[in-house]
């Protein structure tokens, strides 16, 4: 009775794998998405082949993760490669590549021949798939080739696995889909130099940044997550150091937003209080204008320290390009970046380089935000809590990384433990209610005139939740800041309505 199961089991394992290699023959096509991928650029129409939009490695590289572009990958010589490559178009790799991967190109928008082209010395352990031809020179394949009939169309080594002419663009993978970029482009801060980071002396908390410009030799430290918004960042090309604080947390993420272009420098950055590469996202949605096309610029120094990378985490940059140069070999082993980058334009990497792909930690990435405030656990206030509300009771329970935000769009704070709130009272002019929260420690009362209901004045956020208990008291909210009249939408909306 066990040999008959143990033979059935192998039975059931074989036809799963005939199953499975029918649906490879039959070309089912695989759709991608941008987290599948380590480095990506490229994001225009491949209908429409664009040369100046793709991947461009200049000298070594270790890349362990995919490489894709709608348009143009252009590698060359020693590519030392984990992962798979898929273009919309045309790839091109020269010599000593060793790639244990797939290769995809599909000639979408193009009559460019070959499709795939390759130098000589290289071991391909994987299969190529081509709409069009492949031209390669000495080297291994182990896998199998397919082109567009005829079988002429290829010319190279012979692969282990044999040659065919079974390919048609349906079978080839469907290109992703870009994600929508996240919505933090109207959040600017006032062009004063209180906004700006130049010498940080203390953490940086999360918040709303006019331009982050280190003079050099500058540590900076991002003081746990959240989201750092940036009009512009320009280190110009000094030397500086970031450092990420994970407050020994294990959620949320360090969010790093720039509306305009990002030049970073001469960098080196490592952690504390936890290492998740994975919970670290950079978006940046400046063209380029400022920086030769790049809207993400880095540049590695001529040593890093002990336990430091050029860059942690995934980025994102939809408008511009990513340039990352001058980085040099490490001792171990260690990455030069740790994460991804994704790029609508062009990734350029210049020289040698290391990159290790982590994808996203779920909630982070393009098209997503961390809440202003801690939200409740579940999306619901509890029940204790129902009287002061969500916003102030995430206050009482986070005060510290709240109360440190510049800026801030949801609380009045007298940066002394009060927060300005409005208590609205289930009798009209209750005066009882009044000395009870004077009691508690309200102060600055404002007087609200015809509103009998509401009493409003500042309150000590440690004595927030004792409100919840008060039988006289209808609900609290916090009174919100005024939205100032300021920025690029209200500016031009002054000039259309002539509102001088």
């Amino acid at each position: 009775m066990q040999r008959l199961t143990l033979s059935f089991k192998r039975g059931v394992i074989c036809v799963l794998l005939h199953i499975c290699l029918v649906n490879i023959g039959n070309g089912q096509a695989q759709t991608l998405k941008l987290s599948d991928f380590a480095i990506w650029g490229g994001s225009a129409l491949p209908t429409s082949y664009n040369n100046t939009q793709g991947i461009f490695i200049k000298n070594t590289a270790i890349i362990e993760g995919n490489i894709g572009s709608n348009h143009l990958i252009d590698i060359k010589n020693n590519l030392n490669l984990k992962g798979s490559i898929y273009s919309g178009n045309i790839l091109t790799y020269k010599d000593s590549a060793k790639i244990t991967g797939n290769l995809f190109a599909n000639r979408m928008g193009t009559t460019l021949s070959p499709v795939i082209s390759g130098g000589n010395k290289d071991t391909i352990t994987g299969n190529l798939t081509a709409f069009g031809k492949i031209t390669l020179g000495t080297g291994k394949i182990t896998g199998q080739v397919a082109v567009t009939p005829p079988a002429t169309n290829y010319t190279g080594p012979t692969p282990s696995g044999g040659v065919v002419t079974t390919v048609t663009a349906s079978t080839l993978p469907v290109m992703p889909t870009m994600p929508n970029n996240t919505a933090f482009d109207n959040q600017v801060a006032a062009n004063t130099s209180s906004n700006n980071v130049t010498n940080p002396t203390t953490p940086l908390s999360p918040g709303v940044y006019r331009k982050l410009a280190l003079t050099g030799n500058k540590t900076l430290t991002f003081n746990g997550p959240g989201n750092y918004i940036f009009y512009e960042v320009d280190n110009g090309i000094s030397s500086n150091k970031f450092v990420f604080d994970f407050k020994n947390t294990t959620t949320g993420s360090i969010n790093i937003f720039v509306i305009k272009d990002a030049r970073w420098g001469v960098l080196s950055v490592s952690t504390k209080n936890g290492n998740f590469p994975s919970r670290i996202f950079t978006e940046v949605h400046g063209n380029g204008s400022t920086f030769s096309g790049y809207s993400f610029d880095l540049q590695g120094p001529s040593s890093l320290p002990a336990g430091s990378n050029v860059w942690l985490g995934n980025v994102w940059a939809p408008n511009g390009g990513i340039s990352v140069a001058n980085t040099v070999k490490i001792a171990y082993g260690t990455p030069h970046i740790i994460g991804a980058l994704w790029s609508g334009k062009s990734v350029i990497i210049k020289n040698e380089i290391k990159l290790v792909y982590q994808a996203p930690a779920i909630g982070t990435g393009p098209g997503y935000i961390d809440p202003y405030y801690p939200p409740p656990a579940n999306g619901k206030v509890a029940t204790a809590n129902n009287t002061i509300g969500a916003e102030l009771a995430s206050l009482s329970q986070n005060p510290a990384p709240i109360t440190s935000i510049p800026q801030n769009e949801i609380y009045v704070l007298d940066n002394a433990g009060k927060v300005m709130i409005e208590v609205v009272s289930k009798t009209a002019s209750d005066i009882t209610l009044k000395g009870q929260l004077v009691t508690l420690g309200m102060t600055g009362i404002v007087d609200n005139g015809p509103d009998v209901f509401i009493i409003t004045g500042f309150f000590p956020i440690a004595n927030l939740t004792q409100l919840n208990s008060n039988s006289r008291i209808q609900y609290v909210r916090p009174l919100y800041p005024p939205i100032s009249n300021a920025g690029q939408v209200t500016t031009q909306g002054d000039t259309t309505m002539r509102s001088y």
